[in-house]
């Protein structure tokens, strides 16, 4: 069940938080392939996913280690450039996983993008009969790095940060 959100932009920065953590509790599946090795990244850097005028357009956020009220505005101002198609130069570094929430969707299935190795795709929130809120989300991840076991492994922590 997800907390109640004042605005979209608070239910993405929670979410994007979440992910972010259940990446750092799996360090061995935040990594991408490399030169037939996987190579370990430092940070926490999602693609979002921002619609503009010409299409989805993936400005790379790097997700703070430690929770704080100025990320969810920050994110704001990054989300209301990218939709008209301004992207700052240091929003446009590789990511290290993808992160799209698809509105009037339930589910739908991210995508990787060099250097990924796993994205994130979050559906619309649903209300189940109890009037709690509910998200439906799917993982996926470069075969090369993860197998079922390891996807379910995320799936399970995900569900424990939200």
């Amino acid at each position: 069940s997800l907390p109640n959100f004042n605005s979209a932009v608070e239910r993405t920065a929670h979410l994007a938080l979440a992910w972010a953590r259940t990446l750092r509790a799996f360090p061995e599946l935040h990594v991408n392939w490399n030169e037939g090795h996987p190579a370990t990244f430092a940070d926490v850097r999602l693609a979002v996913s921002v619609m503009a005028s010409h299409g989805v357009v993936t400005p790379s956020v790097l997700i703070p280690q430690h929770e704080s009220n100025d990320f969810a505005s920050h994110l704001r101002d990054i989300i209301q450039q990218a939709s008209v198609g301004k992207i700052a130069v240091d929003l446009l570094q590789p990511s290290t996983s993808g992160f799209a929430e698809i509105a009037g969707a339930v589910a739908a299935t991210g995508i990787l993008i060099r250097p990924q190795s796993t994205a994130l795709a979050v559906g619309e929130e649903m209300v189940d009969s109890a009037g709690h809120k509910r998200v439906s989300f799917t993982i996926t991840a470069d075969h090369r790095i993860a197998d079922p076991a390891d996807v379910a492994l995320l799936a399970q922590r995900l569900m424990r940060e939200l």
